[in-house]
């Protein structure tokens, strides 16, 4: 019997990642087919025993901000899972966010490349992956496809290691009293997570707390940044946090703050905020609405009024712990995640997709 095959976009092999996320996925894949890249489907188009394709963030591109370029990829993408699909191999098209990070849903690019294509892909897949309850009703109203809704599954975002043994003092480190209220934002610094917004929202505030801000940035942003910082309340480090110094940096803080912009739908620094035991400010991605009103601090994302919206949140989670309405969130969060997304439950639903 032919050992059945899976096509796992990206490749990262050829492309290495950081992204734990990604790589527990190629390992729960791998664990139960033989995985394949795209490119070499692309060259092997005629093998008899590839069982699906699994697409996650395939609508990305590369090259320049060029609509015409840009249609002109999504046409070659799609021929080639078209191709896949006439053979009878499945296509399972994997939604992390609304679209590219760095294409503005009011663009051109989007408008007339990167939203048609999708609308294309989720209609020719036979299976439809989201990563929270959310999103179907994203899908739905955007791209006004009631048909596709009985072909989404749900496989949750897994859970990230919560390390008990902590092998950095933070707060010793950054210099932060243990009664002090510490906000956080950590990881890598793009500019669609709205670093700046973080700042001016939290001086707005003018609250007894710290913002302590980690994670690399690109220097023409890094500049942007630090601009904006005018006392030692903020703190800033730029340097590349390791997966066990991001677990001791999110216990050692109060809040994960996660200002998104309106392109995004998921968020794994979330899951990994949960997964540690700590709560998250955030705009109201469809990711965080899966979860309690009364555990998160969700806001309307508004890019007009997002320094005001962000702000009165922030306020409120502070607020919260001075009235002591604060104690115990992170843990009724970290308890669910470890239920509805623990590891077993994907490989569980991912199964399911693939049967």
């Amino acid at each position: 019997m032919k050992e059945e095959i899976i096509v796992f976009h990206p490749d990262i092999n050829k492309h290495p990642t950081n992204n734990e996320y990604t790589k527990k996925m190629y390992e729960l894949v791998s664990s139960i087919y033989k995985v394949r890249s795209l490119e070499w489907f692309a060259t092997h188009i005629l093998c008899g025993n590839v069982k699906g394709i699994y697409l996650n963030w395939y609508e990305n591109t590369v090259g320049p901000q060029n609509t015409l370029i840009q249609q002109i990829q999504y046409a070659l993408k799609y021929l080639l899972i078209k191709f896949a699909k006439i053979r009878g191999i499945k296509v399972v098209y994997v939604v992390h966010n609304k679209t590219p990070h760095n294409i503005s849903k009011s663009s051109d690019i989007y408008i007339k490349a990167a939203k048609p294509f999708i609308r294309k892909a989720l209609l020719l897949s036979d299976k439809i992956v989201e990563l929270s309850r959310h999103t179907e009703q994203y899908l739905v109203n955007e791209y006004q496809l009631d048909s596709i809704a009985n072909k989404i599954s749900l496989v949750p975002h897994g859970t990230y290691t919560k390390y008990e043994s902590v092998i950095l003092n933070v707060r010793e480190k950054y210099k932060i009293k243990n009664n002090e209220f510490v906000f956080c934002f950590v990881g890598k610094m793009d500019k669609y997570k709205n670093v700046d917004i973080i700042i001016k929202a939290f001086y707005e505030a003018d609250i007894n707390a710290r913002l302590l801000l980690i994670g690399k940035i690109d220097n023409d942003y890094k500049k942007q940044v630090t601009e904006l910082i005018v006392d030692n309340r903020v703190i800033c480090d730029f340097s590349f946090v390791s997966d066990e110094d991001m677990s001791a940096i999110m216990q050692a803080v109060n809040v994960i703050v996660l200002p998104y912009s309106n392109t995004s739908m998921n968020s794994g620094i979330m899951i990994n905020a949960f997964s540690n035991g700590v709560t998250v400010v955030g705009t109201n991605i469809e990711m965080l609405m899966d979860y309690p009103e009364n555990l998160v601090y969700g806001y309307y994302h508004s890019e007009e009024n997002h320094v005001v919206n962000l702000r009165q949140r922030m306020k409120d989670a502070y607020q919260d712990y001075k009235n002591g309405n604060f104690e115990g969130k992170g843990a009724i969060l970290e308890d669910i995640v470890n239920k509805d997304n623990n590891w077993g439950k994907v490989k569980h639903s991912l199964l399911k997709v693939f049967r």
